[in-house]
């Protein structure tokens, strides 16, 4: 999937090395991280809707653990409403399929989904609860191609905040183990 991703944009992800960036689908699939990407959130590359970011956010519980309670609530009804988005857009076999499975699965999923609130997601803050050094905050910037099939994702630290320097931590430990296996 990669591939078919624009040269561009892969160059600009490619020479990214002091944000966390990475490509994903407009369903919330993570294609491709930078070694940031992966010390912030882990591994989370794959297929199908138990890849989908959404999906692990609705059905297990670990995937909340990373971020403040207080910002569950609203991290669901922006997720349930940037997948309505998508849905719309897309109206195929594997956007349906997400739904109907998390209609089927989370409780919480269908109850905002009943909302049908629709939203694209383009920029916001997000903070993250990073076990090795602390509390991240973020304004993340969403950056879509042409055919609004891919996304490139773009985590900058907020200013007057701790996350550049503790970016830098991050990524010193990334140096040290080039394999990206940072807990998470």
């Amino acid at each position: 999937m990669w591939s078919h991703f624009s040269s561009p944009a892969r160059r600009v992800l490619d020479a990214l090395t002091d944000v966390p960036a990475q490509v994903m689908t407009d369903l919330g699939e993570t294609l491709v991280q930078n070694n940031l990407a992966r010390a912030v959130f882990g591994r989370n590359t794959g297929g199908g809707p138990e890849a989908t970011f959404i999906y692990h956010w609705f059905r297990e519980p670990t995937a909340r653990a990373g971020y403040p309670v207080e910002d569950h609530a609203a991290e669901s009804r922006a997720l349930v409403a940037d997948l309505r988005a998508a849905v719309t857009r897309r109206d195929d076999a594997p956007s349906r399929l997400l739904v109907t499975r998390l209609l089927a699965e989370s409780p919480e999923f269908a109850a905002l989904w009943k909302l049908h609130d629709v939203a694209v997601l383009r920029r916001r803050e997000k903070r993250i609860r990073h076990p090795e050094v602390g509390l991240l905050e973020f304004e993340c910037q969403f950056l879509v191609d042409e055919d609004r099939s891919h996304i490139l994702a773009l985590f900058s630290p907020l200013p007057g905040t701790a996350t550049t320097e503790r970016l830098t931590l991050l990524a010193l430990a990334q140096a040290h183990d080039p394999l990206g296996s940072t807990t998470r």
